[in-house]
């Protein structure tokens, strides 16, 4: 006591120790795996034995939870470094801090002085290589800009671990491994808000704190806010601050705390993007759809492919967007929760005229692939009736790989275009929605997109009609007609095509008018007026032959074909199929000679042919089946059970149809379901009656609400034979005479049908059939064209 202390010794810089981690989250929740996973690469020991130093990176979006993971991570592994461990943000405001500044704070940590200290950036560099090199020392690099901003600080050798956490995957960066960080768990996502708010505020709203968690992007920093507000304002329910969020040009103002804001998280990453990136984060906002493909980038930056493409993988590497591969070898990109808000902010930047080109543009590229896919998928644009609107041409190269298989590029778009037919009719650019929506129609049609066929047509209908454009009412009314007729709706497909044939009439396109005098002959048809379906027929054929509409042309052969079944003259319906045939070969359109050869299929029948009629039924299901055509999967099958109840396997043929009802009944088409109804019906009629009758009046029902009075006397037909098998021949006979009165109204040239040359012969005296008789696979027809 009373002596004088002694001079503390100074320790030279290899006895240092520092220890600059800053502290810990004490509720860190989640990531267990990835804590495992990291924790694995850079524990000292056998696996990282070596001379390579280990180096683990964290990547992810702002708010994600980087720097929380690695401190935590670091802690974690503290002891394991016991020479010490660094710590360093490698980012001030929206710039990178020079790798110069971080080697002279690392250097001065490990005992280096002021006078010491080299100059330049080598020096430092190597100095802190010279100083850690037989040490056990941890160092955590946060949020890296650049791989050149790391490759300065990291030591040489493998004694020292390297944690680095960054918004861009830094792939230059010689890691052992590289862990991306997304989104929370649901489960960690509740347990986080449950640390902060307490777990009676989260079981009094479970589906509001579903809610919370899916508006904050269950990105930990916009949950730790959302906790904070609820925990500061004990007064709110979860559903208070989830109204609030549900505004979405307000969710960034409300997912701020103090000084936690994640609008200012994103800002970091955005600010430090070229000039291009950010143009194209803030015009992709522009775009109503829940995902897009690469090219959107060129006409929305007005720009070429590659340069546009770049800009996105730059969105992509900084986690502004995000990347998911889809089947067929294509990627779709998708705006994060948070970051849509955000970059609709940053779009009031751009002036009205800008946003509005860059979104016609858009529109106009996305119009330009419809259109060629419809050509491809019909193998020409007659079908198409194309409109004024603006075109943005995609690299041929780019569009042959994109439409390799224009069904399947449709279905990867299809979102994206019912999106785009409503944003165009929003937007005033009228012909973009209508034709976008007609170009459409390939898929709807093929996939019984039923209700997009609806809602895209009459979005664009309506746009027309205010707009005053007639071309495109006229357009959308013939195609709306089309999918009223497909529904078997057959009043309301006659009146729009009336006031579609109507404008076609007054403007002078006859090649308009064509189309839909197509369509008007087969309800003619349907309804039973044969005379005038035929008359139609011929008329517009005419004009398809003259403007040179070969499909258009065909889908009218086999129409004809299938009247001249009907009242039983084959030999000319095999002629105009041979004609339609001939078509098909030159043109080379799948869909339309698959209904031409299932036709073909069904005069084969008919003949007794019936090796060809299944060889060619058979060519039909497969070409049907690898363009996903449900209802005509329907009729391939339909076609081919009608082969083998002629050759007697009755189960074969029953289990083919049952088949086809699934399929019917999925896609909702109720002609099919008809046809194959009334065809098990007869499969059925010797082996099991009773279900031969539900079936016939199942069939019954269906042509009923249709409207095909010829199609309802061969269900009252089948039914007749089901009462003859059950003896009950008054009833038989009473059904046969109701089938002939309804063929009352039906109009041919002959004035009689092959069904009722059939209900003649049963009506005579004595005759009690008890076959299936001609009536076997009379359903084995194909769908409108």
């Amino acid at each position: 006591p009373g002596a004088a202390a002694p001079a503390p010794r100074r320790r030279s810089p290899r006895d240092r120790a520092p220890s600059l981690l800053p502290t810990a989250i004490p509720d860190f929740i989640g990531r267990e795996e990835t804590v495992a996973s990291v924790l694995e690469r850079l524990r000292p020991g056998e696996g990282n034995a070596g001379r390579a130093v280990p180096i683990c990176v964290i990547v992810g979006p702002g708010g994600a939870g980087k720097t929380t993971l690695a401190v935590h991570i670091a802690h974690r592994l503290a002891s394991q470094y016991p020479d010490g461990q660094l710590f360093a943000e490698l980012r001030t405001g929206n710039g990178p801090v020079s790798p110069s500044d971080i080697l002279e704070r690392f250097l001065r940590a490990l005992g280096v002085s002021g006078p010491n200290l080299p100059r330049t950036l080598d020096e430092r560099a190597e100095l802190f290589r010279d100083l850690v090199h037989d040490r056990r020392l941890l160092i955590v690099l946060d949020d890296a800009m650049a791989e050149r901003q790391v490759s300065c600080l990291l030591p040489g050798t493998a004694r020292c671990a390297v944690l680095v956490t960054s918004r861009r995957r830094l792939t230059g960066l010689p890691a052992r491994g590289r862990v991306e960080l997304g989104a929370l768990s649901g489960q960690a996502a509740i347990d986080l808000l449950t640390r902060f708010v307490g777990e009676e505020r989260v079981a009094a709203d479970p589906e509001g704190v579903a809610d919370l968690c899916r508006l904050s992007g269950r990105l930990p920093l916009a949950l730790r806010i959302c906790a904070a507000r609820l925990t500061a304002r004990p007064h709110w329910s979860v559903a208070d601050l989830v109204d609030r969020l549900l505004d979405e040009s307000r969710r960034l103002d409300e997912l701020g705390h103090g000084e936690m804001t994640v609008r200012a998280s994103i800002s970091l990453t955005y600010d430090s993007l070229p000039d291009d990136a950010r143009l194209l984060f803030r015009r992709l906002a522009l775009l109503d759809v829940p995902s897009f493909a690469a090219w959107v980038g060129s006409p929305l930056l007005e720009v070429d492919v590659p340069r546009a493409q770049e800009a996105l993988e730059v969105l992509t590497e900084a986690y502004l967007i995000d990347a998911s591969p889809v089947p067929g070898g294509q990627v779709r990109y998708s705006f994060h929760d948070i970051m849509r808000p955000f970059a609709q902010e940053r779009l009031a930047e751009e002036s009205a005229e800008e946003r509005t080109a860059a979104l016609e543009r858009w529109l106009g590229a996305l119009l330009s692939l419809t259109g060629e896919a419809h050509r491809r998928e019909y193998a020409g644009g007659f079908l198409e009736r194309r409109s004024p609107a603006s075109r943005w041409r995609l690299p041929d190269r780019m569009v042959g790989r994109l439409l390799a298989n224009p069904l399947s590029w449709y279905e990867q778009e299809r979102t994206s275009i019912v999106a785009a037919v409503r944003q165009a009719a929003v937007s005033g650019l009228v012909a973009h929605s209508w034709d976008l929506a007609l170009s459409a129609v390939t898929l709807f049609e093929a996939h019984s997109y039923f209700d997009d066929w609806r809602e895209t047509h009459e979005v664009a209908l309506k746009a027309a009609c205010r707009a005053g454009d007639e071309q495109g009412e006229a357009a959308m009314r013939y195609s709306l007609g089309s999918l009223h007729m497909f529904e078997q709706s057959t009043a309301p497909a006659r009146r729009q095509f009336d006031q579609a044939y109507s404008f076609y009439e007054r403007s002078g396109d006859e090649h308009g008018a064509a189309l839909v005098l197509r369509n008007i002959a087969y309800l003619d048809r349907l309804s039973g007026n044969l005379v005038s379906a035929r008359q139609r027929w011929e008329s517009c054929l005419d004009t398809f032959q003259l403007v040179g509409d070969r499909i258009a042309e065909a889908h009218v052969l086999h129409n004809l074909a299938r009247m001249r079944i009907d009242t039983g003259d084959a030999d000319g319906a095999l002629e105009l199929l041979a004609r339609a045939q001939l078509i098909c070969r030159t043109v080379g359109t799948r869909r339309v000679t698959a209904q031409v050869e299932n036709r073909m299929g069904e005069l084969h029948l008919l003949a007794g042919r019936l090796d060809e009629a299944q060889a060619a039924y058979g060519s039909v299901l497969e070409s049907v089946r690898a363009c996903r055509d449900r209802v005509g999967e329907c009729y391939a099958l339909l076609g081919l059970a009608a082969v083998e109840h002629r050759r007697g396997r009755l189960g074969a043929a029953a289990e083919l149809l049952e088949q086809a009802l699934v399929t019917a009944g999925s896609a909702g088409a109720r002609m099919a379901e008809s046809h194959v109804s009334q065809a098990l019906g007869e499969v059925l009629l010797e082996s099991d009656p009773a279900a031969a009758l539900e079936y016939a009046q199942r069939a019954l029902r269906g042509f009923e609400a249709i409207g095909a009075p010829l199609q309802r006397a061969r269900a009252v037909v089948l039914r007749g034979r089901v009462h003859a098998l059950r003896g009950d021949g008054e009833a038989a006979r009473a059904d046969w005479r109701t089938a002939r009165g309804m063929l009352r109204g039906v109009h041919t040239e002959s004035g009689r049908t092959s069904l009722e040359d059939e209900i003649a012969r049963l009506l005579e005296p004595g005759d009690t059939p008890t076959g299936a008789g001609a009536g076997a696979g009379a359903g084995a027809g194909v769908r409108p064209g």
